[in-house]
């Protein structure tokens, strides 16, 4: 699944970083891609908790559950600020355009 994902990922990230000009969109893409690494965490630390290891390691498994849905559910959460800080932005940003306001 991970070198499926990698596969699909890698060329589409190297594409996107050459072709926009944009910085937010690389800020997103790059917390999009993050988001997908720390689901694949969470469903390692998942397969792990339903080992046999998972009795003799609890805090092992614990400390992996635990850093992957932070990680995850923090990742996401920025996306969504920098995503509705976007259209904070369009929305100041166009009726200046239209009036003519250069500054």
């Amino acid at each position: 699944m991970m070198s499926i994902m990698l596969a699909i990922t890698v060329p589409i990230t190297i594409y996107v970083f050459k072709k926009s000009k944009f910085r937010w969109v690389k800020m997103m893409f790059t917390l999009c891609v993050l988001q997908n690494v720390f689901t694949l965490y969470l469903g390692f630390g998942d397969f792990y908790e339903q080992s046999k290891h998972s009795e003799t390691n609890t805090i092992a498994m614990s400390f992996i559950v635990s850093s992957a849905c932070f990680f995850f559910f923090m990742t996401t959460i920025l996306l969504y600020w920098l995503f509705g800080f976007k259209y904070w932005v369009i929305s100041i940003e166009v009726p200046r355009f239209l009036k003519g306001e250069t500054e």
